[in-house]
């Protein structure tokens, strides 16, 4: 079940607040769009649409979605799009 919310609402209730809001920030100033945010019991997932602009800042991207516990890329005819997601998981290294 998702439930979305404000983003200062996300970021109070994430494990990773800090570090998502690093991550929200970065992703409204590189796209000049807030991001779409979503919240389930285990943690909170972040999407953007990717574009010519934004695939032209591609390695800024990539820097921000390295903010996350998971990331990946999803593409249909209609759009494609990178999430993010962060947990209560430990993140990468």
């Amino acid at each position: 079940m998702s439930i979305g919310g404000s983003v200062g609402d996300i970021v109070a209730s994430a494990q990773h607040g800090t570090t998502l809001r690093t991550a929200l920030d970065a992703l409204t100033r590189l796209t000049g769009t807030e991001p779409r945010t979503t919240t389930d019991a285990h943690g909170v997932t972040v999407e953007i649409d990717v574009d010519a602009q934004l695939t032209a800042r591609w390695q800024d991207l990539v820097d921000i979605l390295d903010l996350a516990t998971a990331y990946g890329m999803s593409t249909t005819r209609a759009r494609s799009h990178v999430w993010l997601r962060f947990t209560e998981e430990t993140p990468r290294p």
